[in-house]
């Protein structure tokens, strides 16, 4: 697994360029949290997780957002940061997460009012992405430095090998209940082996366990784990789409998800594709639960008055 420097910031791009897509996952309902946290403020100016991630992105030289959001997010907040990325010469793309999207006549789901998962969410995205692109999510602060080595991504994968940025576990946990996090299996080359979804990862007396199969396991704590921040090349979209169908015909739950992690284990397993690890050296931080925001807010103020963020952020 390569644990790299920050790659030196890429000049801006010019007219015959491809875009520097970055594609934000913002459809989660934030159940557990208890509101809408991709767009909950954290900062005194009200900033929320998801403008931090979109100024580190801009910071690097990304020059497309298309963010994947439910229909409760206000209009407000997508017209100020719309504008935002306009002055800043990128392009703003909003999507709504519909669940209707991908799902062929014969497997219709009427009363499907969640959203599909991550994987689903990518699909979503379809019509708006023509390039190899970068995926993150919204309630997550992945650091200012994993941005550069995202968009150095850009440029390296193809139809056989994407690229994920990955973090050790002990930084991704909450103290306040169990959560969910793609566990990696990583060869001393830095390829991905295996990747599982896996939705009881807590400490506990000291030790990362989670259970499988009925029996608790443990990780050490630096261990890589997915926070979903994949750089995928255009080709992923025919394969979501295939498995995304299988996954609605084998008549999933009525809360099922499909979820990224599983979509490339799936891929991994048929030898579709490679996936290049990268451990992050930026620091992960996040809210799942309400609980976990004032450890966020303390962080995030800590990093400004670091001089590493101005105040307001938008300045």
């Amino acid at each position: 697994m390569k644990n790299t420097k920050p790659a030196s910031l890429p000049s801006p791009s010019g007219p015959t360029t491809s875009p520097r897509t970055l594609l934000v996952l913002a459809g989660g309902l934030g159940s557990r949290y208890g509101s809408l946290k991709q767009i909950d403020g954290i900062t005194p100016h009200g900033e929320s997780i998801l403008e931090f991630s979109v100024y580190d992105a801009l910071a690097a030289g990304f020059t497309k957002f298309v963010f994947i959001i439910n229909p409760r997010i206000p209009a407000a907040f997508i017209e100020r940061l719309s504008a935002v990325l306009a002055q800043r010469q990128a392009q703003a793309h909003w999507v709504v997460q519909d669940p209707a999207v991908g799902v062929l006549p014969g497997l219709a789901f009427p009363e499907r009012r969640k959203p599909w998962g991550t994987g689903h969410a990518i699909l979503c995205a379809q019509e708006v992405i023509a390039e190899p692109f970068t995926v993150i999510n919204a309630d997550d602060f992945y650091g200012r430095e994993m941005y550069p080595l995202a968009l150095r991504a850009l440029a390296e994968v193809d139809a056989t090998t994407y690229q994920l940025m990955a973090f050790p576990v002990a930084a991704t946990l909450s103290e306040q209940g169990v959560v969910s996090r793609g566990i990696c299996q990583v060869d001393k080359d830095g390829m991905l082996l295996r990747i599982t979804e896996q939705h009881s990862l807590q400490s506990e007396n000291g030790h990362i366990v989670y259970v499988e199969d009925g029996q608790q396991r443990e990780l050490p704590p630096d261990w890589p784990v997915s926070m979903n921040c994949w750089v995928f090349d255009l080709s992923v979209f025919g394969h979501l789409r295939t498995l995304f169908e299988q996954f609605l015909r084998a008549a999933p739950a009525p809360d099922g998800e499909f979820y990224i992690p599983t979509a490339v284990q799936t891929m991994l397993a048929a030898g579709t594709v490679r996936v290049q690890v990268q451990l992050s050296p930026s620091r992960w931080m996040g809210v799942t639960y309400a609980g976990d925001k004032e450890k966020l807010v303390a962080f995030v103020q800590q990093e400004i008055d670091r001089h590493r963020y101005p105040a307001p952020l938008w300045t």
